[in-house]
């Protein structure tokens, strides 16, 4: 029998069961963007945990294609994007077998493990997140210094594995399944992770998307979870510290 459950129990779960499945959603969202250009000379890069999605407008028109970062020269890119969808995908889950575990009730040798899932939950969560911002610059950097195809417009005469500056490049769609390139080394998303800059004579400006923000937001959540469940487990400590006060106090039956 588990008797009544504190309102805080109910807040935790519903708070930690909403944070999980926000961060699961996240795959399947935009966590960064960078954009060229302007107007009919649009060049765009959304990234996926997935793929990458390049829209904009050329001369014939608008476009918008999703294509394996594989195909665009982002092999180290998508790596950590792979890895981003383990840390949310666990996390989630695992904030969900959280939920399940508090809503149990708090009694006292449950609120360790619970407690010890939800930090596990909420380091999952934000380390995605954190690890996208601090590492990805490098990432493209790296991404953008080994060129194993000649696709640089900027220098026609690349050869197979030619060292490049560390740069960033925007890809576009050129007929069928061939792609070209526009390639510099101003500051970009490659020097760090949000930002705007004219140098290349056309806005450029790089930052994170709906996706990532998300994550953070489904981390907040996690966290006011861990806190409601915190006062929960306190009220229900406060409480047992009661009953044994009492049943101490009375002393044993007396027989007779």
């Amino acid at each position: 029998m588990h008797g009544p459950r504190q309102p805080s129990v109910f807040y935790a779960v519903i708070t930690t069961v909403v944070g999980s499945a926000l961060l699961v959603s996240t795959v399947i969202l935009g966590w960064y963007s960078t954009s060229l250009g302007g107007g009919s000379n649009l060049t765009s890069e959304t990234y996926y945990p997935t793929m990458v999605q390049l829209w904009g407008s050329q001369a014939s028109g608008p476009y918008s294609v999703a294509v394996a970062y594989s195909t665009i020269e982002l092999g180290s890119l998508a790596i950590l994007y792979l890895a981003v969808i383990g840390l949310v995908v666990a996390g989630g889950l695992l904030g969900l077998i959280t939920a399940c575990q508090m809503w149990r009730g708090t009694v006292r040798t449950r609120r360790r493990f619970v407690s010890t899932l939800l930090v596990t939950t909420i380091l999952l969560a934000l380390a995605g997140p954190v690890v996208v911002a601090f590492a990805q610059p490098s990432i493209i950097c790296s991404d953008s210094v080994v060129v194993t195809t000649p696709f640089v417009l900027a220098f026609p005469n690349n050869t197979s594995s030619a060292k490049l500056p560390c740069g960033w490049d925007m890809a576009m769609p050129n007929g069928g399944t061939n792609y070209s390139f526009e390639w510099g080394i101003s500051p970009g998303p490659q020097t760090s992770f949000f930002g705007t800059n004219n140098e290349t004579g056309q806005a450029h400006s790089w930052g994170p998307g709906i996706g990532w923000y998300l994550a953070i937001a489904a981390s907040a959540l996690l966290v006011v979870g861990a806190v409601e469940y915190g006062r929960a487990s306190r009220a229900s400590r406060t409480s047992q510290e009661v009953q044994d006060a009492d049943a101490s106090a009375s002393g044993p039956p007396r027989v007779g």
